[in-house]
């Protein structure tokens, strides 16, 4: 209903139970009598060359806690690449295997934001001798200060506005004494937002269709952002007024920008998310908040291969991630165009009401009337507002962000594959023999030399078009296959 107070949902972390201070701050939001505040068994892991050591003050705690609950779910400071050394190893403590499973890498169905960091143990079995290879583990009985903080079955806390607004209210004063940590908290009602369950499945199939789930190298920039929106970690900061963006220096390599509102017009939870972001050693709570803090700082900056810079944003951005209103229908000049790929397309989305809700989201409303031609134009906003938004505007019009996917639309939305090479040699034939790709540069990270008269719209669609760490250089002299440097008959220059 339009007008409700918004939803969230908050993680609350801890080891020794509530002191004073959480204790009041639970009760007064009416909280603390419904959740479970037992203590949890202080524990850490990490890796030590070849070995993952689990260390405990407490292994037989430890172990009974995981045997009592047969699984247990754990928030886990750890480097992501060291919980994908960790995954599936086994731990073994007197007669008790235990199975840590680690999966950061994979984003699951309810699209937990924070899902890099979840771990779970799982009771397998008490045998002196099990079938299990625990050559490469090791348990410890010691407060290991190298290892990387467990927090064993964090508390989910769906609460509403006006609650979320009295916890984070006042620059977050009221979590400065207690012995928890809140996680920035997470909004639960996603309708009429790009984020909406039926728009995010759909991109689900299209990245798992087209192989874009994962880095590809040498792939489009493009490509790079569009998955990160999709993040769920980036999510709510998309929400909160952040925007995505890259570089687009001359002569200096692409890079990959996630700008993150620090003034975020009185609203408290983009306030405390952007102190996580940005200074999260100023994070409030116990002494080891500052941890986890710099942990979810370092996955926003890991969030690709090529490393994402974060920086603050004055002020939030241009607020679209709302699905916005369109226009309607008007005939194109053109019979063919945007609006035929697109049904071809959709022709490869196997489910069928998966089928139907594209083609009344993109096609239908742009279909052509009687005897007068689709509106490609509006298909392509459409495609762009549902499936492929610019991640640092809500405009559809076209620039950069849209010619490049019209680009992607004849290459790898479709399932083919254009080298940068080759798609450097294409931008030539128009440009009569510029741009050309600097000999001795990588095909995946080229320097790519271009005329000294585009425009800043163009370069950004090229740098689109090509992978992140791609150096554009504006040129100083003429190629002999130009046009302006052909000899004439008398061997002059023309």
């Amino acid at each position: 209903m339009k007008g409700a107070p918004l939803q969230y949902r908050a993680w609350l972390l801890f080891q020794r139970p509530p002191n004073d201070e959480l204790e009041f701050l639970l009760t007064d939001l009416g909280l603390y009598a419904r959740l479970d505040l037992t203590e949890r068994p202080p524990a850490s892991i990490r890796m030590r060359g070849d070995e993952a050591i689990l260390s405990s003050e407490d292994p037989d705690y430890f172990f009974e806690h995981v045997f009592e609950h047969k699984s247990v779910p754990a928030f886990c400071t750890a480097p992501v690449e060291e919980l994908r050394q960790m995954d599936s190893k086994v731990f073994f403590h007197r007669a008790r295997y235990v199975r840590l499973h680690c999966n950061p890498d994979r984003v699951p169905t309810d699209r937990e934001p924070y899902y890099r960091r979840w771990v779970r143990f799982e009771y397998m079995t008490s045998a002196l001798q099990g079938d299990f290879d625990t050559s490469l583990t090791r348990v410890e009985k010691s407060k290991d200060a190298d290892g990387h903080v467990l927090f064993l079955n964090p508390v989910p806390i769906d609460i509403t506005e006006d609650r979320v607004h009295r916890l984070f209210g006042d620059h977050a004063r009221a979590l400065g004494g207690i012995n928890g940590l809140f996680l920035p908290p997470t909004r639960r009602d996603l309708e009429g937002t790009y984020f909406e369950d039926d728009l995010v499945r759909m991109r689900d199939l299209i990245a798992r269709r087209l192989k874009l789930e994962s880095s590809i190298l040498g792939e489009p920039t493009a490509l790079v952002l569009w998955r990160l929106e999709h993040d769920p970690f980036l999510r709510d900061f998309l929400l909160e007024g952040g925007l995505l963006d890259f570089s687009c220096a001359e002569s200096q390599p692409t890079f990959l920008l996630l700008e993150v509102s620090r003034e975020t017009g009185g609203d408290p939870v983009a306030a405390y998310r952007a102190l996580f972001a940005l200074e999260p050693a100023q994070v409030p709570g116990p002494s080891w908040a500052s941890k986890v803090a710099t942990a979810l700082a370092g996955d926003l900056r890991s969030l690709e291969d090529s490393g994402v810079d974060v920086r603050a944003r004055r002020r939030p951005a241009e607020a679209g991630m709302m699905l916005p209103a369109e226009r309607g229908y008007q005939a194109s000049a053109l019979p063919e165009g945007s609006w035929q790929r697109f049904y071809e397309y959709e022709k490869g989305i196997h489910g069928k009401d998966d089928r139907i809700k594209f083609h009344e989201r993109v096609l239908w409303p742009s279909r052509a009337r009687g005897s007068t031609p689709p509106d490609h134009d509006l298909a392509e906003r459409l495609f762009i507002a549902n499936y492929w938004r610019s991640p640092w505007s809500p405009s559809r019009d076209r620039g950069a962000w849209r010619y490049a996917m019209l680009d992607l639309l004849r290459w790898e939305l479709v399932g083919l594959k254009a080298t940068p090479s080759a798609r450097v040699e294409s931008w030539g034939v128009m440009e009569e023999g510029w741009p050309w790709i600097e000999k001795g540069s990588s095909d995946t990270m080229p320097l790519v030399v271009h005329r000294p008269d585009m425009d800043r719209d163009e370069l950004r669609q090229w740098r689109l078009l090509l992978p992140v760490g791609s150096v554009l250089k504006e040129g100083g002299t003429i190629r002999l296959n130009d046009v302006l440097s052909r000899l004439n008959r008398g061997f002059v220059l023309a």
